[in-house]
């Protein structure tokens, strides 16, 4: 009998999906660009309009922008979110990231003497 052939099966690229497309969604995808993430990102935009920022981060191979598709669903058993006209979306990572205000740190530094 003969060994089994070693396993040539190629794990698929990660797929990102990010709920907002503001600044700290930009911050992300430029972070993930910048250390040559080689999966797929889909950023759903609550815009109509195009803004230079998403239409730049747009240009990038990996990186898929939907104007005016938020997301209105996460199934998060599933691994899916559902877009406000219907479209259904599969990830290995969610972002939401619909805010562009961080959270005031309750920390304060001592005064100076």
């Amino acid at each position: 009998m003969s060994a089994p052939a070693p396993s040539t099966s190629v794990s698929p690229a990660p797929r990102i999906v990010i709920a907002g497309a503001g600044p700290a969604a930009q911050a992300l995808v430029r972070q993930l660009d910048g250390a040559r993430f080689r999966g797929t990102v889909t950023i759903l935009s609550n815009r109509d309009d195009a803004p230079a920022e998403l239409l730049e981060l747009a240009e990038l191979p990996q990186v898929s922008v939907r104007f005016g598709q938020p997301a209105s669903f996460i199934d998060a058993e599933n691994r899916s979110v559902t877009t406000a006209d219907g479209m259904e979306l599969s990830y290995d990572e969610l972002v939401i990231a619909t805010g562009s205000a961080p959270a005031a740190s309750p920390w304060r530094a001592p005064a100076a003497a």
